[in-house]
């Protein structure tokens, strides 16, 4: 219904006033607060990986996604539009802002910085029929230079990454559709180290206790050349029945402390770097469990084993993007016991 004809005399305008002043409240009401951007529509679609049954479907560099197929027909969208697929780091979506032109659209290259890209550059005539192929392959191209805005670059890391599609025109975004879920690529195999970690000499005081055990320290190990000064070196500690489902964390937050022993099998501790086992010094060993003051919910904490064991080792090298390499596990280390009454 029309209520201009009250507001107007309300207020003491005309007729033809009102309707004036109506029509600028209707277009007030899709505006952003604080902006003279309308906000962009928001589509429910949610982009979704390829059928787990297709070749390459994640990589070291690449993921591929289904086409949106059908999802960009709203009226408010027009056959000159641009849809772009937004790439973004999982922690950097809360921080993704729109672009307002063509020349704020980051490229690859701002990725380190900014967290996200624009990429897949496309309109809704692509999305409107399923052709041969229908998913997109995201970090394809390794031809095209990061610093163009549009380039589907290879990724840099394993991520976890979220995409969304993003509609523009001239003026600036139109629809936008849902982030997707995490996303993980695959990660290269860690280098494998031949050497097998050693309980100290028999000789030394306090080898094996109750809740510690002594190892020798794994002295020029990690001389590779895939292995930077800057990587980090950890020991694992495992039940010798839990080494079989070790799995390497993929991040710093994915590294289980002792605190998850008791669920996992297994934690991270006694960290390094290769600078401190590269030449011997006074102290050449290793106390497994030596730590009685730290917190077992604080990683790496080299809290005392809980119990006899058996338990085995490895040395793990990580650096932000993963794994780098890794030893071979020790043999079974059992603690000594308290005396049965």
């Amino acid at each position: 219904m029309d209520n201009s004809w009250r507001l107007g005399p309300a207020i003491g305008l005309s007729a033809g006033q009102s309707q004036l002043l109506v029509s600028l409240l209707l277009l007030l009401t899709c505006v952003q607060p604080g902006t003279d951007v309308a906000a962009p529509e928001h589509i429910s679609y949610v982009p979704q990986l390829s059928n787990d049954t297709l070749a390459g479907r994640l990589t070291l560099s690449t993921f591929t996604l289904e086409q949106p197929l059908g999802q960009f027909s709203s009226h408010n969208i027009s056959d000159l539009d641009t849809i772009w697929l937004v790439v973004a780091l999982s922690n950097a979506t809360q921080s993704f802002t729109a672009p307002r032109t063509n020349q704020d659209i980051p490229a690859p290259a701002n990725f380190s910085q900014r967290g996200y890209y624009l990429t897949l550059r496309a309109n809704r005539a692509l999305y409107q029929a399923r052709g041969q192929l229908h998913v997109l392959r995201v970090g394809n191209d390794t031809h095209c230079q990061p610093t163009k805005i549009g380039c589907n670059h290879p990724l840099p890391g394993p991520g976890p990454y979220r995409v969304k599609f993003l509609v523009m025109n001239d003026e600036g975004p139109v629809a936008e559709t849902k982030w997707s879920s995490d996303t993980r690529l695959q990660q290269a195999a860690p280098e494998h180290i031949s050497y097998v970690p050693q309980l100290s000499n028999d000789t030394l005081a306090g080898r094996l206790t109750l809740s510690t055990f002594t190892l020798e320290q794994p002295l020029g190990q990690f001389s590779s050349h895939n292995i930077s000064d800057l990587d980090t070196i950890w020991l694992v500690v495992a039940l010798s029945n839990a080494t079989q489902s070790f799995t390497a964390p993929r991040t710093n937050q994915d590294i289980p402390a002792p605190a998850n022993f008791s669920q996992r099998g297994y934690y991270l501790t006694l960290r390094a770097n290769r600078a401190l086992y590269q030449a011997r010094g006074q102290l050449h060993v290793l106390r497994v469990g030596n730590d009685t003051h730290c917190q077992p919910t604080k990683i790496g904490c080299n809290h005392p084993l809980p119990g006899p064991g058996p338990y085995r080792v490895k040395f793990l090298v990580m650096n932000d993007e993963g794994p780098v390499a890794e030893t071979k596990w020790s043999s079974d280390t059992c603690l000594q016991q308290g005396i049965q009454h």
